[in-house]
């Protein structure tokens, strides 16, 4: 006899005993797949951890050197500047002086201050050597007439100026050969009273 609706009775989608895994199942009954990592993971993942370690401590050593290598430079540059800044205020002339910071003695440094012509690209004491007896000026001016070859110097030569070079060596990372660094400027020529006197 066919059974009502309304009558009491178990629905056919109610399950008639506990769901396999949960509290009160049947331990012998299969229940759900339990999460976890299989050895393959486990080594995979510490491989790329390690491998990403070790590029961070890489990049880390090569921004430590950078900085080192910053530092000493902007150092040396104070002092380059400073020394060049003392010799404009001078007369004199240097040749490869040679000395060292005496409050930093790992910073050395060679100066040279001469007088240099633009025009020639030389140094004046150069220009000096190649005028001697038998150089090329006894030869140019064999061809200028005689009238027109004169001994006398100009007053005042609008290309001569002031050399300042300045070489800078401090202690680099690896200690073996120490850094350079080169600084070099020019300033207009020292003129006396007279040649002062004739620009007027």
């Amino acid at each position: 006899m066919p059974r009502s609706v309304d009558q009491p009775g178990a629905h056919p989608a109610t399950p008639l005993g506990p769901t396999p895994g949960r509290p009160g199942a049947d331990p012998s009954r299969p229940g759900p797949a339990q999460a976890g990592f299989t050895l393959l993971e486990v080594m995979f993942a510490l491989l790329v951890v390690g491998w990403a370690s070790a590029q961070i401590l890489q990049a880390r050593e090569v921004s430590s050197n950078l900085a080192f290598k910053a530092g000493k430079q902007i150092q040396a540059l104070q002092y380059a500047e400073q020394i060049l800044a003392r010799s404009m205020l001078s007369t004199d002339t240097w040749n490869e002086y040679e000395s060292v910071i005496e409050d930093d003695p790992v910073y050395r440094y060679t100066l040279t201050v001469e007088e240099f012509n633009l025009s020639t690209g030389r140094a004046s004491d150069e220009d000096d050597e190649l005028n001697v007896s038998g150089g090329f000026g006894e030869f140019e001016t064999a061809f200028v007439p005689g009238d027109a070859a004169t001994n006398e110097e100009p007053e005042f030569d609008p290309h001569a100026v002031r050399r300042f070079k300045i070489v800078m060596h401090y202690p680099s990372l690896l200690g073996d050969q120490d850094e350079e660094l080169t600084l070099e400027t020019f300033i207009p020529a020292i003129l006396d009273e007279e040649q002062q006197s004739n620009l007027k």
